[in-house]
């Protein structure tokens, strides 16, 4: 059938039961390889301590999901949704007369999620009417890239981000199948995204309002945007002062761990070390940074070389006494021969399927949706953030992956070069992500 008919549109080209069988092989594959990961992070003290995969915070997660709450401004709901998790490891731990149990609920916290995001991401495309086939292997992609093995696995907020991210997109493609907007769903979508992350609640206006308009007049886009932003926002207030009243979140305080400080040479951030940086040297260097590593960021949510090592700083624990690991773990920001191939292939494969949804009139709005996400991630940061970069990267890895999904929209001699990309890169994942979990684990068992 031709992907430009009408009927593309009307008709799944594959039945439901083969649709939930790969889905349901897809989410397992993906639930093992990050349960398998994030044990072997926990085995090497990374959740206990702060910073040492690609600048994470995997301890104040571990804290959450053990039962204790705390107070996050940038974070406003992250103890209210962490609060489910914690009592089921208190009732398993309740049951089992042991309370060391409970720390199985930050080792599979991650995985769990990411399966989630697998299980809708599936649900995205199907809706899209893409080809069983092709969103397998779009499918297979997200799990194996490396933003999924290492912050997917950990118990984190970026992988639930991401989760939700694809939710938000089900929604769009849903709106753009049929016309129907339930207000309610997306209020709800939008108190996940700024429960979450607060700053993430921009993109997700942006989208909303830029998928309203492939329907209606800008007045009453606008006024529906305006109209379920706002409930959004006023039940995230009602919640936080509602979590402020029972669950009395602290403000966190870590002792800080006798270890060496960073040198000024190697950190990443630039400036002395303890990462001080001129305001006029980050507002003029920043952006240009940022510029220049948009293409390397992109292909390292998939994958790239081996990280660098630097020593640790001298960060504090919510765990005291914890041995911390030898190293933290940090994108390489130089480029070399490494990054060559992981960035031809990333670049090649969004821009045809960037190309992809922008082709076809129907599905334009979809694409602009997936840009916008990016282009606002990376925009925010750099104004704001870490001196790892990579950190954010599940923030719109989302967006990534179904970008390139659009390069089945193509005329057939392009849809087998984008076919032809993302099955290589699938493969340069496999072997190139498990040469660099392998480097990291090494670097970590120098403990």
């Amino acid at each position: 059938m031709d992907i430009h008919s009408p009927d593309r549109y009307k008709r799944s080209p594959s039945g439901r039961r083969l649709w939930v069988v790969s889905t349901a092989v897809l989410t397992l594959i993906g639930f093992a390889i990050n349960a398998f990961v994030s044990y072997q992070f926990y085995r090497r003290n990374v959740y206990y301590i702060l910073n040492t995969i690609f600048d994470t915070d995997p301890d104040v997660y571990s804290w959450l999901l053990l039962g204790h709450s705390h107070l996050a401004r940038r974070h406003p709901l992250m103890s209210l949704i962490a609060l489910p998790f914690s009592s089921a490891g208190a009732a398993l731990a309740a049951l089992t007369g042991n309370n060391s149990v409970r720390m199985w609920v930050p080792i599979l916290f991650g995985p769990l999620v990411s399966g989630c995001q697998t299980v809708l991401l599936m649900m995205v495309l199907k809706r899209m009417r893409l080809p069983l086939l092709w969103a397998s292997l779009i499918g297979l992609l997200a799990v194996l890239s490396l933003s999924r093995l290492v912050m997917g696995s950990e118990p984190e907020s970026f992988g639930l981000t991401a989760a939700v991210f694809c939710g938000l997109f089900y929604l769009v493609a849903q709106y753009l199948e049929d016309g129907r907007f339930v207000a309610a769903q997306w209020a709800f979508c939008g108190l996940l995204l700024a429960g979450i992350t607060i700053t993430n609640f921009v993109p997700f206006v942006i989208v909303m309002l830029l998928v309203l308009l492939a329907r209606r007049r800008w007045t009453e886009a606008a006024v529906i945007t305006v109209r379920t932003a706002a409930v959004s926002l006023l039940a995230g207030v009602i919640l936080f002062l509602a979590m402020m009243l029972t669950l009395k979140p602290a403000i966190l305080q870590r002792p800080a761990v006798s270890v060496a400080p960073v040198e000024p040479a190697t950190n990443p951030a630039g400036g002395s070390a303890a990462g001080q940086i001129d305001a006029l040297e980050w507002i003029v260097f920043q952006p240009l940074r940022i510029i220049k590593m948009a293409p390397m960021l992109d292909a390292y949510v998939f994958t790239g070389p081996v990280p660098n090592l630097r020593e640790p700083g001298k960060f504090g624990t919510l765990f005291p006494g914890t041995a911390r690991p030898p190293f933290d773990i940090l994108m390489k920001e130089e480029y070399s021969a490494e990054w060559a191939v992981p960035v031809a292939l990333v670049t090649l494969t969004l821009t045809l399927g960037t190309f992809g949804w922008l082709s076809v009139a129907k599905m334009r709005t979809f694409g602009y949706a997936a840009l916008s996400v990016i282009a606002f991630q990376l925009l925010l940061h750099t104004l704001w953030g870490s001196g790892e970069l990579f950190l954010y990267t599940m923030h719109w890895q989302t967006a990534l992956v179904l970008l390139m999904a659009g390069g089945w929209n193509l005329p057939a001699r392009w849809r087998i070069v984008a076919a032809g990309s993302c099955s290589v890169l699938v493969v340069v994942e496999l072997f190139l992500n498990l040469r660099n979990l392998r480097f990291i684990m090494a670097a970590l068992d120098r403990l």
